[in-house]
């Protein structure tokens, strides 16, 4: 179940990267029906870049989510929160 995490926080940066300098994987324009890897002349109408944020954020956090559930699980042992038990702080007496 560390998959999820993972990929929900690095989908997340990812995508918020992604918008803020204008990195997408593709575009689509809507007034031709075409998928394009890079722009296409002014005559093809605006691209919609969400459909390409949200593939690039997509792929990058389904790897970074198979990295997570390939590494040791000892690995990741301090990096859950505290769940505020006294079990799960057994530093505090």
């Amino acid at each position: 179940m560390r998959a999820l995490p993972i990929f929900t926080i690095v989908y997340a940066a990812l995508y918020a990267l992604s918008f803020a300098y204008d990195l997408q994987l593709f575009m689509y324009y809507p007034v031709t029906g075409e998928f394009a890897w890079h722009p296409l002349p002014e005559t093809s109408g605006p691209p919609i870049n969400w459909y390409g944020w949200m593939a690039t954020a997509g792929i990058g956090g389904l790897f970074a989510g198979t990295v997570g559930t390939l590494l040791p699980e000892r690995w990741g042992r301090g990096s859950r929160p505290c769940r505020g038990s006294r079990r799960s702080r057994p530093w505090r007496s």
